[in-house]
């Protein structure tokens, strides 16, 4: 299921930038891979 950024994105912003913001804003949470 698809799911619009939880931030602004700014004018051409990749998509990684904005899950680094997302992340950086305890917006999503990250867990480490094995």
């Amino acid at each position: 299921e698809y799911v619009g950024p939880l931030v602004e994105p700014g004018l051409q912003e990749k998509p990684l930038s904005i899950a680094l913001r997302e992340i950086h804003s305890d917006l999503l949470e990250h867990t480490e891979g094995e």
